[in-house]
């Protein structure tokens, strides 16, 4: 073996371990059947990792959590999954489906593979191998069955099949299906929301499906072909992509989810050819970003403005243009992909700074995929859906969903999130979940009887306070504001054995007024005879609950009608009461449909009143049996309703007065509708009066014609003249002005108006309108009188009114300071007396209305009330407040050109000031400092001094001050919060008093590092956990604070043993330290590479402490095994990884100096654990010192022969293991290598390492 040369490369390869980033991987896949190559990049830092092989038409790439594991999942029957290790360079497993899949997802909490492939194939990606647990034989979820999304808490998987349009609801758990729901209108996609609601887009609709029930609660109109939905992160809207062949009603559809209705339509931008959108995606709550697949441009659809733009942006100026992808942090996102034919972008959105790596194959699509964040929340990185809501005593909420992120947006994964409350009897199903891949974790909580604010506490593992939900309680006695009433489907007639026209609908609300959605409602027949379907039912998300009533099957021909009485309840809510009326069939197929007859309005009759108004009995209706003993006479309870078929928006509508918005027949079968009138005025135009619920067979309809004018007045608006001041007698220049308006702003022209002195003597009106003119207007023309003052003058018109405010000013020719002056007061405090002037006319005597301005000249004061109005007795006034500060004071009150001044005084009542709390304190850099510091004041009394003014300021050293000044409370004491400065240092602040003064003396020190025990693994094989005598790297913050690059031991030549300290950075296991190789500080990422002492023992944990620059950071139960296997590697042209090689002459095998077969080869391996002769912590390798673990190698998945193991002389920590490479085997390129530790029974375990030989002949 040429040693030095194998050293110098080993030597190189430990100085760049540890340097590729925990993040996520950006997927090019590849646009063309034919090509078989996908790019893979790291997000950030952005750079090329490796080109993987793949079938054609690849769909996706998933991940597992810990990024162990990769799953291609491709178009093809054969190869449809591919399984890669956490580097890309092995295919580990590989399945064969037999058909190929259209899609597939994984579950939120990350441990199931669903594969849609003519069925759905179930995989257990917690297993080591992947097993499938798909039931045999597969569940029916549909003929070929084409997407599939999960609920938030990864129970349920739905599954969709457009072929049969049919979506499954699927129980992950148990791995089969709970039930199906049909849909029509050809469903295409389905997604789930941030708020956990289920959609499906199907052509001109939008699906809401109950994610609980797997029923559509809502159908949303939509005029296309909607795709996929995409959701803004707070979850309130929707964008769909309009199919190609529809664009011309618009690119896409925005939803307002909550209000669950259409918010508008993105127009068309009427480009050649026009833009088609797809792969949408939002970066905030206002943005999203599309391709145009008809023109290759890159797209941004804002929805304030609601528009689509493919210019005025950064990267606007792409061309060719073929996938996006967004990153994921919340917030909103950082980063932007852009694939054209050649290159992938990335775009800082918030900066529009770019980077461009090339691309080797056009890709049709870029998916992102790595390890999930596992680090703790930041304290602001929350969201909460469902806050707030309201349900009935004794039931179960909406899921309460939260959902975290770390410091650098990303969604945090497997945190544990812990649901109480202080509240007797609130239990909550699940009581803690750990957060799953969108950082989210969620219960739904049951609630005991009785109304009230139930506070729902999260307690978040890594947060110091809990996240509070707010439930709303109500019901459990009595009646509600709000509560239960009838919405629709009284007063119905029906024949018998035949169900109600119409639903009869009740209406839960809050005392708010918002529905209660999933409160149980009881139906039942309190009186008469019939039947209901169903019992019992839930309120909807708009409050809405219903049934139907079908009538008895008998009723005795002699039997006039049956009346029905069906009660709507509650629990703790008063109950709603329905009547129907049930009539008999007289002979087989001839119902004795009652005798209708339209009493008013009368023939060519329209129903005209004012906007708002209620015309009592406008309308009625007679209802009068035709068959049985009771024949000819009224039929009591007959409902009748009034529909428009015109938009309410623009037309003028009304209701009938009464519960349900409908009247009832009396006892002679008159039913009196007191008709309320819209507030949109206009007209005749016709309504229809529903009688009976408007059934053929048992009901009828009147068409009548109503027309609105405008209502009565109910809005003055003063226009003008309002707040005139002026001279005694004078007429005032500006006429009074004021708008007539109704309740719902229509403008009343030729309304009548009074006008009305309110202050006589001091104002009257010379000329005024008693009528408003076209445009509502009324204006009255006023003269001052003689007695100065304010004035008023009322405006009415009906009910309304409004007050004008006026102002008599009369000379004032001398001002009087009346008392007040030659006052003294403490520091801070109220003078005892108020300032007091009197003004006087010519005559001596008091004039009232003058506007007397009081002002500080001079001294520490403020005056309570800086401008006053002289009252009957010419007086005004004002109280002072002393300053902080001693000394004389001037205040001045004037009026015009008069003024008289108050001399007065501020006493210092201060004596001492004395450091309490806070001195001598240290704290990191950028932290605060653990204690206030707080000073207190004494007068010479020795008593506390309130109300005092601290000034603190920093004099020395790199520090801020929570507040610079401080006042002093009821104990004398004042305080303020010290946050140390960026620079490390003593810190000296002084607290300042009147002319008294003391300094705290600080010191800031610098950072301590921030590790996770996550972040702690081998260098080498990236595995977990450390392992004795292993090259260990260790991720985090402030590891490496003053480092620009890297700091590598032994002047930048790994030979020898190693320094323990370097830049500043220490690392301990336990108490022994540890070796350090480098330190670095690359592109922001923080690290330093060490070897694990040998004296640990594995199977157990250790303590890991690393100290910078004598500020030390332990993370505790770090795990401990017996090796860790893994293969130094190189960078490949392509940036893929391969394994570092060597021949038996120390030449390096590459892709232009490929490997032979038949011969031996050494490769650089680290983890090996112990020798013989034994090593110890830092000592390097000596010829002949041979690895004791039972090695297995293997080159193309099968087993070779290890011709030996052994230290690699003058280095720390790194062995070469030298093979032999099988003469049959295999030949070609990026060919399989792996190395394992043996169990006892020589079967390769799981502490092994895949790699790759780069050619082989």
């Amino acid at each position: 073996m040429k040693i030095p040369k194998v050293i110098a490369i080993a030597c190189l390869l430990l100085s760049m371990s540890g340097t590729l980033a925990l993040a996520g991987n950006v997927f090019a896949l590849p646009a063309n059947a034919y090509d078989y190559s996908m790019p893979v990049f790291t997000e950030d830092p952005f750079q090329a990792v490796r080109t993987v092989t793949v079938p054609p038409g690849v769909l996706t790439v998933l991940a597992r959590p810990d990024g162990s594991r990769y799953y291609v999942i491709s178009q093809s029957a054969t190869d449809s999954i591919l399984v890669l290790n956490s580097t890309f360079t092995s295919v580990l497993k590989r399945v064969d489906l037999g058909t190929a899949p259209r899609a597939a997802a994984l579950s939120p909490d990350g441990r199931r593979l669903f594969v849609l492939a003519g069925v759905a194939r179930v995989f257990d990606v917690t297993s080591d191998n992947d097993v499938e647990i798909t039931p045999s034989p597969a569940p029916n979820v549909g003929l070929n069955p084409n997407d599939v999304a999960f609920s938030l808490d990864s129970k349920t998987a739905f599954i969709l099949s457009s072929d049969s349009a049919r979506l499954t609801r699927y129980d992950v758990a148990n791995n089969l299906i709970i039930d199906s729901l049909d849909l029509a209108g050809s469903p295409t996609a389905i997604s789930v929301s941030p708020s956990g609601i289920v959609y499906v887009s199907a052509t001109n609709v939008l699906y809401e499906i109950d994610p609980v029930t797997n029923q559509a609660r809502a159908q949303i109109a939509l005029n296309g072909l909607p795709g996929k939905a995409a959701f803004t992160e707070d979850g309130r809207y929707a964008l769909l992509p309009n199919g190609g062949a529809f664009v011309a009603t618009g690119l896409a559809f925005l939803v307002d989810l909550a209000n669950r209705q259409l918010a508008g339509v993105v127009p068309r931008t009427g480009s050649v050819p026009e833009l088609v959108l797809e792969q949408l995606a939002a970066v905030d709550n206002n943005t999203f970003f599309g391709v145009s697949i008809s023109t290759r441009q890159l797209v941004r659809v804002t929805i304030s403005p609601l528009e689509a733009r493919t210019y005025g942006f950064f990267l606007a100026g792409k061309t060719d243009v073929r996938a996006l992808a967004v990153s994921r942090e919340l917030p909103s996102a950082r980063y932007i992909f852009v694939a054209t034919g050649t290159s992938l972008t990335r775009g800082r959105l918030s900066t529009q700074v770019t980077e461009e790596q090339t691309l080797p194959v056009p890709s049709g699509r870029l998916v992102l995929a790595g390890a999930a964040s596992t680090n703790a929340p930041a304290a602001d990185g929350f969201r909460r859906f469902n806050d707030n809501q309201s349900v009935v005593g004794g039931s179960t909420t909406q899921p309460l969903i939260l959902k975290l992120w770390d410091a650098n947006g990303l969604p945090v994964f497997g945190r544990t999130v812990r649901f109480s409350s202080t509240t007797a009897g609130v239990t909550f199903e699940p009581a803690e979940m750990a957060t799953n891949l969108d950082g989210v974790a969620l219960t739904r909580a049951t609630v005991p009887p009785g109304a009230g604010a139930v506070i729902v506490n999260a307690t978040v593992e890594g947060l110091a306070s809990p996240i509070n939900f707010t439930v709303n309680v109500v019901g459990g006695g009595g009646a509600q504001t709000g509560g239960l009433v009838m919405y629709s489907g009284n007063g119905q007639v029906v024949p018998r054995g035949f169900p109600t026209p119409s639903k009869l609908r009740v209406r839960l609300t809050d005392p708010a007024g918002r529905p209660i959605p999933d409160a149980t409602v009881s139906w039942a027949i309190t009186s008469g005879q019939g039947s209901l379907s169903p019992s019992s039912s839930k309120t909807n998300l708009d409050g809405i609950a219903e049934t139907t009533y079908n009538g008895p099957v008998i009723v005795p021909p002699i039997t006039s009608w049956v009346t029905s009485e069906v009660s709507a309840s509650v629990e703790g809510f008063d109950p709603v009461v329905f009547v129907v009326t049930t009539i008999p069939e007289i002979i087989p197929g001839v119902w004795a449909k009652p005798t209708y007859n339209l009493l008013a309005p009368g023939l060519g009759e329209i129903i005209e009143g004012r906007a708002g108004e209620t015309l009592p009995g406008a309308i009625k209706v007679s209802a009068k049996a035709t068959g049985g003993t009771m024949t000819g006479h009224g039929i009591p309870n007959v409902g009748v309703e009034l529909v428009s078929d015109l938009d309410a928006e623009t037309n003028p509508t009304a209701i009938c007065v009464g519960e349900g918005n409908t009247a009832l027949s009396d006892a002679t079968g008159v039913a009196s509708c007191d008709v309320k009138l819209s507030g949109v005025i206009g007209g005749p135009v016709p309504i229809r009066a529903l009688v009976g619920g408007g059934g053929r067979d048992a009901g009828t309809e009147y068409q009548v014609f109503i027309k609105i004018l405008p209502g009565p007045p109910a809005v003055i608006t003063i226009l003008g003249g309002n707040n005139q001041s002026g001279s005694p007698n004078t007429l005032l220049t500006t006429p009074l002005a004021a708008q007539i308006a109704d309740q719902f702003g229509h403008l009343l022209a030729g309304e009548p108006v009074s006008w009305e002195v309110v202050t006589p003597g001091r104002v009257s009106i010379v000329s005024s309108s008693s009528v408003t003119d076209s445009q509502g207007r009324a204006q009255a023309q006023v003269r001052l009188g003689s007695i100065g003052g304010a004035a008023q003058i009322r405006l009415r018109a009906g009910n309304a009114e409004a007050l004008f405010n006026l102002n008599v000013i009369i000379p004032v020719s001398s001002l009087v300071a009346v008392s007040g002056d030659g006052q003294s007061a403490r520091l801070n405090q109220d003078f005892a007396r108020p300032l007091v002037v009197e003004a006087r006319d010519g005559a001596g005597q008091p004039v009232s209305g003058a506007v007397v301005t009081f002002t500080v000249v001079s001294g520490p004061a403020t005056v309570a009330t800086a401008t006053a109005t002289t009252g009957a007795d010419g007086r005004a006034s004002t109280t002072v407040t002393a300053g902080s500060t001693a000394g004389a004071v001037v205040i001045r009150a004037s009026s015009g050109a008069l003024s008289v001044n108050f001399n007065l005084t501020v006493t210092l009542p201060v004596a001492s000031i004395n450091k309490v709390q806070g001195d001598g304190q240290s704290a990191v850099t950028g932290e605060n400092f653990a204690a206030p510091l707080v000073v207190e004041l004494r007068n010479d009394a020795g008593e506390p001094v309130s109300g005092a003014v601290v000034t603190f300021t920093v004099t020395g050293g790199s520090a801020t001050l929570g507040s610079a000044t401080a006042t002093t409370g009821s104990d004398g004491r004042a305080s303020t919060t010290v946050r140390a400065g960026a620079s490390a240092g003593p810190v000296t602040v002084q607290a300042a008093a009147f002319t008294f003064t003391v300094t705290y003396n600080l010191t800031v020190v610098p950072p301590g590092p921030v590790v996770e025990r996550q972040n702690i693994r081998n260098a080498i094989s990236g595995d977990p956990g450390v392992s004795p005598g292993g090259i260990i790297v260790i991720y985090g913050q402030r590891i490496a604070p003053n480092v620009q690059g890297s700091v590598v031991a032994n002047n930048g030549f790994l030979f020898g043993s190693l320094p323990t300290e370097l830049a500043g950075v220490q690392v301990r296991f336990g108490s022994h330290r540890a070796p350090i190789y480098h330190v670095n500080n690359i592109n922001g990422q923080e690290f330093v590479v060490v070897q694990a002492p040998f004296e640990l023992a594995a199977g157990g944990t250790v303590a890991v402490t690393v100290t910078v620059n004598g500020v030390s950071t332990t993370v505790t139960d770090v795990e401990v095994k017996s090796y860790q296997p893994g293969i130094f590697e190189a960078i490949g042209p392509s940036g893929q990884r391969y394994a570092l090689l060597m021949r038996l002459d120390g030449t390096p095998v590459t892709y232009d100096s490929p490997a032979q077969r038949g011969t031996q080869l050494r490769m650089i391996v680290g983890g090996l654990g112990q020798t013989s002769p034994a090593l110890a912590t830092n000592s390097v390798g000596v010829p002949n010192q041979r690895v004791l673990a039972p090695l297995v190698v293997a080159v193309n998945h099968g087993g070779v022969r290890v011709v030996s193991a052994e230290t690699l002389p003058g280095v720390v920590g790194v062995y070469v293991v030298t093979f032999e490479v099988p003469a049959d085997t295999t030949p070609g390129v990026d060919r399989s290598l792996a190395i394992a530790i043996a169990n006892p029974d020589g079967s390769p375990s799981l502490l092994r390492y895949y790699s790759a030989i780069p050619r082989l002949e």
